[in-house]
C-alpha cells in the first residue's frame, strides 16, 4: 500500500508563518552564529585544513566541528579563543582600538 504524503504541510503559508514567528533577537543570534561558522570555515580553507584536522588540533570529535560549521552552535569564549589560536584567525574583537569602532553614544551598538 502506498503511503499518502501531505504536500500541504510545507506550503508557502506554513513557511511564512514560521518566518514571521522569528523575533529580531532570534534572527540576530542566528546571523551571528552563521557569521562565526563562515569565518571558521574560511580559516580552515586558508590553512588548508579539514574538519578532522581542526578536531584533532582541539582534541574534539569531528561531529563537534561539524556542528560548529552548521551555524547552530552557541559558542563559549573559551572555544572561540581556542579556535582562534589554532587557525590563526580573529573571531573576537577585544582590542582597545577595535572598541573605538564598536561603541558609540547612541542607543544601539554599531558594529563596523
Amino acid at each position: 500500500m502506498k503511503r499518502k504524503t501531505n504536500t500541504n504541510d510545507y506550503s508557502g503559508e506554513f513557511l511564512e508563518k514560521l518566518v514571521q514567528a522569528i523575533t529580531p533577537e532570534e534572527q540576530a543570534r542566528t546571523d551571528a552564529r552563521m557569521k562565526l561558522a563562515a569565518r571558521i570555515y574560511k580559516g580552515l580553507q586558508a590553512k588548508r585544513w579539514t574538519q578532522t584536522q581542526l578536531a584533532e588540533a582541539l582534541h574534539k570529535q569531528v561531529s563537534v566541528v561539524s556542528k560548529w560549521l552548521s551555524g547552530t552552535h552557541n559558542f563559549t569564549i573559551d572555544t572561540l579563543t581556542d579556535i582562534e589560536r589554532v587557525l590563526h584567525i580573529k573571531l573576537l574583537h577585544t582590542d582597545q582600538e577595535e572598541d573605538d569602532n564598536v561603541f558609540n553614544t547612541g542607543s544601539k551598538p554599531v558594529y563596523k
